[in-house]
């Protein structure tokens, strides 16, 4: 999940190069309902698809107690196996029937997020489908346990995965006292521990139309999209009772921690804190971050692999999490060259924090992000996609019409103002999980 909202987060800044104009004039009607909710709406007529998307803010996966980890990835995943009134086999096929694409409920560590594709003669069943494995999903036994001897599987194979442990043991540096470092997707033993009572309480719990936000495209009426969504969320309770979580500022000592594993490449993730995307500064960030790490010319790819063959490929971004804004990167090396690829990292902070980039590289960054955007918006999934990564980020709903000037108005002093609010050598941290290499062998 945390992947869905990586990528949807990225596409809202960067997509493949094609002509902008048709996103310049993307018409977005901001729609309430009788019953008070509000939805993004995009109309498309050419489309026989309907797309909606949700997010239920903040119910995700910093919500699981911790003797329940996993709880949310385990609810959101049976919600869709079935509902009271149809088992997994006729669930399965009332979706074929019904000729839906896709029916998704997913968790990450912030949200809920629920995705609906559907045809448009279908949609008042589909809709209906989707109400039921909100409010009445089935959680048989059967099912229940069948998914913790998955889930249980999985956990042992990523224990055994380098890239998987990195990423953990770097959440845990960023992360010590937050809900953000712990085992979210679940240990043995918490999954073991989650019972039926657990799965419906997380039902009575999660959803609410405080915390939901909606973005639908295809060929609807406005009528016809405010009365869908009441039918679909109408029934939720007002607003949620879920504590607000907090996260501590982030104390990281810039270290580099060597985790020796027989793997044939040695994996190297990195991260840091970094600059809100409800930030005014995000923007310059964001050229910042794709001068660094967001292309084949950028300062580490050209470092680290042009010039030294390191690795094949390194990036760096930001990472979409709602209650600390951290950038990370990675990238994979043979064993004996993972500590220099480390070092020219530091070096290039070093550079940029001293002599800043060239007007050239803010220039070239700022093409590829303006000139990189249009196929986000190729289909209707894609686009309601767009209309709530917006909303979570705090955009209006005239940002796709604008966004490029945005970026367009961008200066060097802009991205050096950034640079000193983000880059840091003493606080930048890495994990290395690979072979031990001892000094002599690097000679």
């Amino acid at each position: 999940m945390i992947k869905f909202f990586m990528a949807a987060f990225m596409a809202t800044f960067v997509a493949p190069i094609i002509d902008c104009s048709q996103v310049w004039a993307l018409e977005v009607q901001e729609l309430t309902t009788k019953k008070g909710i509000k939805v993004w709406f995009v109309q498309d007529k050419t489309s026989d698809i309907i797309s909606l998307q949700g997010v239920f803010k903040n119910a995700g996966r910093i919500q699981d107690p911790d003797n329940k980890l996993g709880l949310s990835d385990m609810a959101t995943d049976l919600m869709t196996q079935g509902t009271k009134d149809l088992d997994y086999k006729s669930f399965t096929r009332k979706m074929e029937e019904l000729s839906i694409n896709k029916l998704e409920i997913d968790a990450d560590d912030d949200h809920i997020l629920i995705t609906l594709q559907t045809l448009a003669p279908r949609r008042d069943q589909a809709f209906a489908l989707l109400k039921d494995t909100l409010i009445a999903p089935r959680f048989d036994d059967v099912q229940i346990q069948a998914l913790k001897e998955q889930t249980i599987a999985q956990i042992q194979e990523d224990a055994r995965e380098p890239g998987k442990i990195a990423s953990k043991e770097l959440k845990k540096l960023l992360f010590p006292s937050a809900p953000y470092g712990r085992d979210n997707d679940g240990t043995l033993e918490t999954i073991q521990g989650i019972t039926k009572e657990d799965l419906e309480n997380f039902i009575k719990t999660r959803f609410s139309k405080d915390s939901l936000i909606i973005g639908i495209c295809g060929n609807l009426t406005p009528d016809e999209v405010t009365s869908s969504i009441d039918d679909l969320f109408g029934d939720l309770k007002e607003s949620s009772a879920l504590p607000k979580i907090s996260v501590p500022a982030l104390k990281l000592k810039g270290e580099v921690k060597e985790i020796p594993w027989d793997v044939p490449q040695t994996i190297v993730k990195f991260a840091d804190g970094s600059i809100s995307p409800k930030d005014p500064d995000f923007y310059a960030a964001y050229v910042l971050f794709t001068l660094l790490g967001g292309g084949f010319e950028s300062r580490l790819m050209q470092e680290v692999r042009v010039k030294r063959g390191f690795t094949y490929s390194i990036s760096v971004a930001p990472l979409a999490l709602e209650l600390a804004p951290v950038f990370s990167g990675g990238f994979a090396s043979k064993a004996e060259n993972a500590g220099e690829a480390v070092r020219v990292i530091g070096e290039v902070w070093k550079d940029l924090i001293q002599n800043g980039p060239s007007v050239e590289e803010i220039e070239k960054a700022k093409d590829h992000i303006i000139n990189s955007y249009v196929l986000g918006f190729s289909e209707t999934k894609q686009v309601a996609s767009q209309l709530v990564i917006a909303q979570l980020t705090g955009r209006t709903s005239d940002y796709f019409n604008k966004r490029n000037d945005i970026f367009k108005a961008i200066t060097l002093e802009d991205v050096k103002r950034v640079i000193k609010r983000v880059l840091n050598t003493d606080t930048l941290t890495f994990v290395k999980v690979g072979k031990e290499i001892k000094k002599e062998e690097t000679k």
